[in-house]
């Protein structure tokens, strides 16, 4: 099927008051587990990029104009119709009208709008002036409860605290991951609001979409792109976090150049990230191996790793005043893991996936069996000295705002 533009039928029972859109779309997303819904307020001459979607879409648009570029076109929809997608089917929606559009945003395996059968009316959660019932927790997807990995929890919690929460705001988290801070931070704003999760990974999206409907939350919409090329018009966001997002961008100095480029002047910018001197246990000891054995390579390679990974604050504040952001606050504090010694630390899951690979590529392949073993030994003896092994992680939280007229 191709993509068109309908305008829906909505059924009632004779004597009764028309049926609306959100009181079909909010019985849709709570009955139906497969379903992504989203409510959604576009500024004037917001745009997204060009998606070929895995399921149908649905754009019902309630205010303004809403047009899809297609195969077959420019659609243009206005308020009481929708924008239909089959999946596979390329497709780029923008805003150009004045004022903008407020729209609700339906994904779903397979779904026929032209007829939408009578359904008991329930609106979509966090409606403004809507006053909700708490959730029964037989009905509550546990898999959805925890909402994000424990590393991220001490730098997720300074940012909300940094966070100002504002009204009808559009946000951005840029790194969304699999949905922490996105999901938290679109319930702190409120309905009213809008919040973007960009990311180049697109494996957290099921994840992301099982939260949203657990928590019914219906604000967020998940855009695919790189922070160095963040696919947003200029100057349309009033808020952008990034929760140790930065240190997994290939050109933070870049990522930062398009964060002023898509803030509204000022629009804060608050992001975390953690500083080089983090598990400095770990590399003083990789360190002194490498300096016994006359490693020079591994050496050099030490320092750069770090680097790469993990860019001074000095650097990051530099960054982000040439970037065209005032600097109003840096908080910085640390946090620590506890280990009862090597063999936990490098058996554990979290540290398998996202330190100790990176840690191997310091040690050249002949050597890196011995150097670890010796490592192991090493780390082992601090553990043992000081009732268990800890790694201190220091991070920074900083606080910016969008200078007006700026670069």
């Amino acid at each position: 099927m191709k993509p068109r533009v309908v305008t829906p039928v909505l059924a009632q029972a004779a004597g009764e008051p028309p049926k609306t859109i959100e009181e079909y779309i909010g019985r849709l997303a709570t009955e139906n587990p497969a379903v992504s819904v989203a409510r959604m307020v576009s500024p004037s001459g917001w745009s997204e990029p060009a998606q070929t979607p895995e399921f149908d879409e649905y754009t019902v648009v309630l205010r303004g104009e809403v047009r899809a570029e297609t195969n077959v076109g420019i659609l243009v929809a206005g308020p009481g119709q929708a924008i239909v997608a089959p999946r596979g089917n390329r497709i780029r929606y923008f805003t150009p009208g004045p004022g903008g559009a407020e729209y609700v945003a339906v994904c779903c395996p397979a779904f026929s709008p032209e007829l939408v059968r009578r359904e008991a009316a329930e609106t979509s959660a966090g409606a403004p002036g809507q006053v909700l019932e708490g959730t029964p927790p037989e009905k509550f997807d546990v898999e959805a409860y925890d909402d994000l990995p424990l590393w991220s929890a001490p730098f997720g919690l300074t940012l909300l605290e940094t966070v100002r929460l504002r009204r009808d705001i559009l946000a951005l988290d840029i790194g969304s991951g699999a949905g922490f801070p996105l999901v938290e931070l679109a319930q702190r704003l409120g309905a009213g609001s809008r919040v973007i999760g960009l990311d180049p990974w697109t494996g957290g999206w099921p994840r992301i979409r099982r939260k949203l409907r657990a928590w019914q939350v219906g604000n967020v919409r998940l855009l695919e792109g790189r922070a160095e090329a963040i696919p947003l018009a200029d100057a349309v966001v009033d808020l952008l976090v990034s929760n140790n997002g930065f240190n997994n961008v290939a050109d933070p100095e870049r990522a930062l150049t398009e964060c002023a480029r898509v803030a509204r002047p000022g629009a804060q910018l608050v992001f975390t990230f953690n500083l080089p001197e983090s598990m400095t246990e770990v590399y003083r000891t990789l360190e002194a191996i490498l300096k016994e054995s006359g490693d020079t390579a591994g050496l050099d390679r030490l320092p750069a790793h770090i680097f790469s990974k993990r860019k001074p604050l000095a650097w990051m504040l530099d960054r982000a005043r040439r970037a065209g952001f005032d600097i109003t606050g840096v908080a910085e504090r640390q946090f620590t893991w506890r280990f009862s010694g090597a063999q936990a630390l490098f058996a554990h899951g979290f540290w398998r996936l996202a330190f100790i690979p990176t840690w191997r590529e310091i040690v050249s392949a002949e050597r890196r069996t011995e150097v670890f073993a010796e490592l192991e030994k090493r780390l082992d003896r601090l553990a043992a000295a000081a009732d268990g092994l800890t790694l201190t992680i220091p991070y920074a939280c900083v606080d910016g705002v969008r200078v007006a007229g700026g670069r």
